[in-house]
């Protein structure tokens, strides 16, 4: 059983999961990505579009599944170890901020 914690039933995240979200079957929208990652829609339609991210088309709305969410957050993750994009550091030196 669950431990609870006043109403929130805290219980152990799916193997790999990322996100714990209620419902991880449910397909959510490019607005609920985009609250979810910090983007705006704009963005996750381009993510959708270039292939980036998977995505259901059904009755002209894209929609995607937490899981793929998931692998997207995964294969954009960068290590200590690695370097910036050269792009990315060029801004940086020119003292840009793009959050």
């Amino acid at each position: 059983m669950p431990h609870c914690h006043g109403q929130l039933a805290l219980v152990p995240l799916p193997e790999g999961a990322i996100f714990d979200l209620p419902d991880r079957a449910r397909m959510r929208s490019v607005q609920e990505i985009a609250d979810l990652l910090g983007l705006s829609k704009v963005a996750v339609y381009g993510l959708i579009r270039d292939g980036s991210l998977t995505a259901s088309k059904t009755a002209g709305k894209y929609r995607v599944a937490i899981p793929d969410l998931e692998a997207f957050v995964r294969s954009t993750r960068v290590t200590p170890n690695e370097k910036a994009p050269a792009r990315a550091a060029s801004h940086a030196e020119a003292g840009e901020d793009n959050r």
